[in-house]
């Protein structure tokens, strides 16, 4: 593991079963997306899952905008299932879709050593003002769910 990718990898977690649960925190029980660092966690054995929020300092009616990269750090080729066109969102963050750009959902890929896929998402924030958590779905299979939490300030 390269020692780029080893500073950013604040977060490790236990690889995670297929019960559709996050992976286990060893550090904050839920990450903090607001300084816009990519946060990491072992989502398999051998795939770690990078999520960052790309534009900091969120404001009502402003477009969310995260990405999560999955990347094989094993020295064998992964199959996976993931999501293809927009990263799956649950929470108590209300927002909505300003377009519908993609017609397929998920795919099944195979990721050579080192190789990574990324995905985004991109919705407006509907709710007021305020603190909130998330859980954000790129891995399919196993169903894997990160936490975190970001907050909404004012407009």
């Amino acid at each position: 593991m390269g020692a780029a990718f080893g500073a950013i990898l604040l977060l490790s977690a236990s690889a995670c079963g297929g019960n559709g649960a996050g992976p286990s925190q060893t550090e904050d029980p839920v990450p903090d997306l607001d300084r816009g660092t990519a946060l990491a966690w072992q989502a398999r054995p051998t795939v770690v899952q990078t999520l960052r929020l790309l534009n900091p300092g969120l404001r009502v009616g402003d477009t969310l905008k995260l990405e999560s990269t999955l990347k094989n750090v094993g020295n064998m080729p992964v199959s996976i299932e993931h999501v293809v066109c927009e990263l799956d969102l649950e929470g108590d963050l209300k927002t909505y879709s300003p377009l519908i750009l993609c017609f397929a959902y998920s795919v099944r890929s195979t990721l050579a050593p080192g190789q990574e896929v990324s995905s985004r998402l991109e919705r407006v924030i509907n709710s007021e003002a305020g603190r909130y958590t998330i859980r954000v779905r790129h891995l399919l299979d196993p169903d894997v769910w990160v936490p975190a939490e970001l907050t909404v300030h004012p407009r």
